[in-house]
């Protein structure tokens, strides 16, 4: 009998001890069920898997060991091969898993049972994750740079048209002040004529500090304060006045 196991069933043969090896000590969870979806055999990576509390598993109903789960279960069974994602929280924390379900058959091709290989792919979602976040941040970061430089392209239209406006009452009011002494204009108006000089002129230095201002806004942090929009519309009708 000994001779007969070892030379036709290679008794000794260490291809199923380090297969055993192997499953015990792969990280992914296993799980073999017989014709009846009974467990005949698992891993230790599966045991991480199951209630705790369970001692009866080997000869138990699938279904009765992962009651949470016997949907899902049900669908996966009655098909020869199949593959889902599940997730499974613990202490408030999400896990997920690759799972994978494949159809044990014997020499004649008749279907056994069925093998289960569930593989955590945490780390790989969690990073996949990070990935949509962080691209997700990026996009948002463009949108507020396009949306800013579209700004900036309006706030410069403002500023140089504004620009123009007060120095074209300088030199407008300077002209007004040397044809005046010219032509004896009353000194009143000479000042009045001055004070827009002057008005414009500090306008100007205004917007050029407001510009030094609006360059500095990403290097240190601004204070806002709010506008005396009743003063800016008294400004303006004096300036139309004339």
């Amino acid at each position: 009998l000994i001779a007969i196991n070892i030379s036709q069933f290679r008794m000794f043969d260490l291809v199923p001890f380090a297969r055993n090896k192997l499953i015990d000590i792969i990280p992914d969870a296993i799980l073999v069920l017989d014709r009846s979806m009974r467990i005949a055999d698992y891993n230790p990576a599966m045991e991480n898997l199951i209630d705790p509390g369970r001692t009866e598993i080997i000869g138990a109903k699938i279904e009765d060991v992962f009651p949470h789960r016997a949907r899902l279960i049900g669908e996966l069974i009655i098909q020869e091969d199949a593959h889902r994602e599940v997730s499974k929280e613990v202490n408030g924390e999400t896990f997920y898993y690759d799972l994978h379900v494949t159809a044990l058959t014997d020499y004649s091709g008749q279907e056994t049972g069925k093998l289960i290989v569930i593989k955590d792919v945490t780390r790989h979602i969690q990073a996949e994750e990070k990935i949509r976040d962080a691209n997700e941040l990026l996009k948002a970061e463009i949108e507020e740079k396009e949306k800013l430089i579209a700004d900036l392209d309006a706030f410069s239209h403002t500023v140089a048209h504004d620009l123009k406006n007060m120095l074209g009452v300088i030199v407008s009011a300077s002209g007004l002040v040397k044809s005046g002494i010219t032509d004896g204009m009353d000194k009143a108006d000479i000042l009045e004529i001055n004070d827009m000089i002057t008005e414009s002129a500090t306008k100007t230095m205004h917007i050029t500090r407001e510009l030094l201002t609006l360059a500095s806004v990403r290097q240190q942090e601004i204070r806002t304060t709010g506008v005396n929009m009743q003063r800016l519309v008294s400004d303006s009708l004096t300036r139309l006045k004339s």
